[in-house]
């Protein structure tokens, strides 16, 4: 563990990323964040558990070490470790294996092990320059000196990952939320081109702490290759899956039905989700937010929309088709009822992503799954 914290570590590949064997789409752990921030105070709480941390950090900055403070940083993080499965990407992490490296590191005797090292680096520092041009050691010290180093190099990484967490996840939350709320000041159909500005201008550019390298992930039989990442803090890992996510068009937008984010997969500036409104709203039925906006009359923004333009465009095809006859007007009339069954699809199916929709609209894939809905009749 000398480069690296091994215990928040994650694999990307294509537009998802892997903790744990599980498999989410890049940008949802955004999206989690920002609903699950708030909850019983998750994030003021985890933000309160520094000041031991700090405190150890302080007088080891300075040479010098308590067995108690050191014990009591440890116990403050496994704090912390309460905490943090409450937030994304946390619960999929082995939470008790780090732990049980927290409860073995912060220990009284390690704590002795290393003031014993720093009183004999004192004494080494202070031997006359014969000895030290020589390299003339204490019996035991290149030993010593070696062990207590890695042990530092452990103890410094903890720290730091758990002392700069608090502010993480203050720092992530305002800075989504800006980049969430900025949204509404883009044009109605922003583009691509847009979305990566307004991102630069409102996260600007920061160095991220992380160790990289190229691993092999085992998928039941099949073998790929994934970029495996390390990270040495939270803000780390959370712009990382912004960013990623932003490359294939995926970013988090805040419901105004629900009051809750969601993942956007297309450049759509919508405004609803489609998770179940509150049944407050919608009087005990069960109904999506998009359907209730639409029930009370709050259409989406429609112009431009890519979803519609295509559903339109599928229908002129058709029309044009059937009016030069290459077509029947029974197959017409079922082609334009899939088009439709697709773009309803598309509205309520979060799982249904823009590209999918897009090829099943493309002519030669709706007109196949119209012959195989004939052939079945």
């Amino acid at each position: 563990m000398p480069d690296k914290i091994k215990f928040f570590t994650a694999d990307y590949r294509d537009k998802f990323v892997y903790i744990k064997n599980n498999k989410f789409p890049i940008g949802s752990f955004v999206v989690d964040f920002l609903n699950q921030y708030e909850e019983n105070d998750n994030g003021a709480r985890i933000a309160s558990m520094r000041y031991d941390n700090w405190m150890l950090s302080s007088t080891m900055d300075r040479g010098y070490i308590n067995d108690y403070e050191f014990v009591k940083a440890g116990k403050e993080i496994l704090n912390i470790l309460d905490v943090l499965p409450c937030i994304s990407p946390f619960q999929y992490l082995d939470i008790e294996a780090e732990k049980k490296l927290i409860a073995e590191t912060f220990t009284k005797e390690n704590a002795n092990y290393i003031l014993e090292y720093y009183q004999q680096r004192a004494k080494v520092s202070l031997q006359d320059e014969g000895a030290m041009s020589l390299d003339i050691l204490p019996e035991g010290y290149a030993e010593l000196s070696k062990e207590a180093n890695k042990l530092l190099t452990r103890v410094k990484l903890l720290l730091q990952f758990y002392e700069n967490i608090g502010n993480d996840v203050i720092k992530a939350f305002d800075k989504l939320t800006e980049f969430v709320w900025g949204l509404e000041d883009l044009s109605e159909h922003y583009d691509e081109n847009e979305l990566i500005t307004h991102a630069y201008e409102t996260f600007g550019v920061d160095r991220f702490s992380i160790a990289a390298e190229y691993a092999i992930m085992a998928k039941g039989k099949k073998k790929m290759i994934v970029k495996r990442l390390h990270f040495r803090n939270f803000y780390s890992f959370i712009l990382t899956d912004f960013f990623e996510g932003l490359s294939f068009g995926h970013y988090p937008r805040h419901c105004e039905v629900c009051e809750t984010y969601f993942l956007m997969e297309n450049l759509r500036k919508q405004k609803y989700c489609t998770g179940f409104a509150p049944l407050e709203l919608t009087e005990g039925k069960e109904l999506t937010c998009r359907q209730y906006a639409a029930m009370v009359g709050r259409k989406e923004l429609a112009e431009n929309d890519p979803v519609k333009d295509i559903y339109t465009k599928r229908c002129a095809c058709i029309r044009s088709e059937v009016s030069r006859g290459k077509i029947s007007e029974k197959f017409a009339e079922a082609a334009k009822e899939l088009a439709k069954e697709l773009k309803t699809r598309y509205d309520y199916d979060k799982k249904y992503t823009f590209k999918e929709y897009q090829k099943d609209m493309g002519r030669d894939n709706l007109y196949q799954e119209v012959n195989n809905r004939i052939k079945k009749e």
